[in-house]
């Protein structure tokens, strides 16, 4: 069995590098949605909720955000 060849193992770590980058970006981005939610709702200024209750509330709307956006996903995955 040949080796294989120079450009094509540099094609193959290029390809991975950017694959685990793009994963750490994404966990990295989509990371800080419920925080920013609980902050706006038991912020020092509004206080229109304790802190438990808008975690809960924050981590429901992202969970229901979640769910509702897999019929659409599976639209998109299955083409025209």
């Amino acid at each position: 069995m040949p080796l294989p060849s120079t450009e094509d193992w540099k094609g193959r770590m290029t390809t991975a590098v950017v694959l685990i980058l793009t994963i750490f970006l994404a966990a990295a981005n989509g990371s800080n949605d419920v925080p920013k939610g609980v902050a706006a709702l038991a912020g020092d200024v509004s206080r229109l909720c304790q802190r438990r209750a808008a975690e809960e509330r924050g981590e429901a709307v992202e969970v229901d955000g979640s769910l509702s956006h897999l019929p659409v996903r599976a639209a998109d995955l299955r083409g025209p």
